[in-house]
């Protein structure tokens, strides 16, 4: 692998990528801002003893409504326009949370409506992410994806776990957090603004191929590659396996830690720093081998998962967690590279849409599955166990390939 800046250099040389990066960098940075906006909101609408329950509530609505939509769109999805796919999750986002902003602010907010815009405003988040995916190809040249990839990935991992959080805390301390949903609404208004000025890849040009007019599912074109099954499988186990991550680091913090709220947000501010850095770093680098590389980052940050609960030393754990950031956020722009080198036109389309809804929607249901387990061997024992599970999935894996011979 070589180091070299050329990548990116080339990859934003192509005016409409630019572009397209800016409306997606202010629409995460507001993403980042309204996710901590809706969790206080949720706070205060609810009654004490609601709050638990509200608060979980209202981020799933935040989150799977767009997984189950991406999965049920089935092969519908290969003849659309990617930027009509973006612009159908920013027009979305920003009718339904601009409602929620001024029910709020009037006073007229209820639980369930609140919970049912922000169910709303998810149905088409994986459009908008398959309509990206799409799209990089049509303004970038294959050498340059990775690298345009992983600047869309450290863009995300700025906005949405470094700068947006924290500057939607302050903003929800000065202004309220039904101002702040205003604001994470507005920035969906930019994100269809650019979306409307840059160019698209027309429906008449599809080659023959996509011309047919059976429209396969998005699972089966993936299932149908063996190179993006065998991806697939692996990220489904790998970020189930993350899930009881997030449930547990915040006991961990309270229990084993003694610390607060504070402490949690350096501990995560230490992954995105992480991430930032290994995501860049990552762009400069041409990868040769997808599956290598993906087994490397699954065994890496399994391994600094055992750092972080191996101790109670707090500079331990938050160079651990760093290290975990750094390894683990080249993963996402390798699979979105992969997709667009595996697929073309429709079917990267709609195979995009599902590897997202897949993806996206199996996190939470680790984080939701760590909750028992946390009580039953507690915070420390389940970061263990995740690295632990971590670490030999990458093992079978790699068993698995040389046993194929691949």
């Amino acid at each position: 692998m070589s180091l070299t800046l050329m990548p990116y250099r080339q990859a934003l040389h192509s005016r409409p990528f630019r572009r397209l990066l800016f409306g997606y960098a202010v629409s995460a940075l507001g993403d980042g801002a309204g996710y901590v906006a809706v969790a206080w909101l949720a706070t205060e609408i609810a009654t004490p003893q609601q709050r638990p329950y509200v608060v979980g509530f209202a981020l799933a609505a935040y989150v799977l409504p767009g997984a189950i939509v991406g999965l049920s769109a089935g092969g519908r999805t290969r003849r659309l326009q990617p930027r009509g796919l973006i612009a159908s999750d920013a027009g979305m986002r920003m009718l339904a949370l601009g409602v929620v902003s001024g029910l709020a602010l009037a006073g007229r907010l209820g639980l369930i409506p609140f919970i049912v815009l922000l169910a709303a405003s998810s149905l088409f988040s994986t459009f908008g992410f398959g309509g990206l995916v799409s799209l990089v190809p049509t303004y970038v040249q294959s050498e340059d994806r990775f690298a345009a990839n992983s600047a869309m990935a450290a863009i995300s991992t700025l906005s949405l776990t470094v700068i947006g959080p924290g500057l939607g805390g302050v903003a929800v301390a000065a202004f309220g957090a039904p101002a702040v949903l205003g604001i994470d609404a507005s920035t969906f208004a930019v994100l269809l603004a650019v979306v409307a000025t840059v160019p698209g890849r027309v429906v008449g040009d599809l080659t023959g191929q996509e011309r047919e007019p059976v429209a396969r599912h998005g699972l089966r074109i993936l299932l149908s590659r063996p190179a993006l099954a065998w991806l697939l499988a692996l990220t489904l186990v790998f970020f189930g396996l993350y899930g009881p991550v997030e449930t547990a680091l915040p006991i961990l913090v309270q229990r084993d830690l003694h610390g607060g709220p504070s402490l949690l947000g350096f501990i995560w501010a230490a992954f995105g720093a992480g991430a930032l850095v290994g995501g860049l770093a990552a762009g400069t680098r041409t990868i040769t081998n997808i599956r290598r590389f993906a087994l490397a980052v699954v065994a890496a940050w399994g391994i600094a998962l055992v750092i972080v609960a191996a101790t109670d030393r707090l500079v331990v754990v938050f160079l651990g967690i760093a290290l975990g950031g750094l390894v683990y956020a080249p993963y996402p722009a390798a699979a979105s590279t992969f997709l667009q080198q595996e697929l073309a036109g429709g079917e990267l389309t709609a195979g995009a849409i599902v590897w997202n809804a897949l993806a996206g929607g199996i996190t939470p249901v680790g984080t939701a599955l760590g909750g028992p387990l946390i009580a039953l061997i507690g915070p420390r024992s389940t970061l263990v166990t995740s690295a632990v599970a971590t670490v030999l999935l990458a093992i079978l894996f790699t068993v698995f390939i040389r046993g194929r011979g691949d």
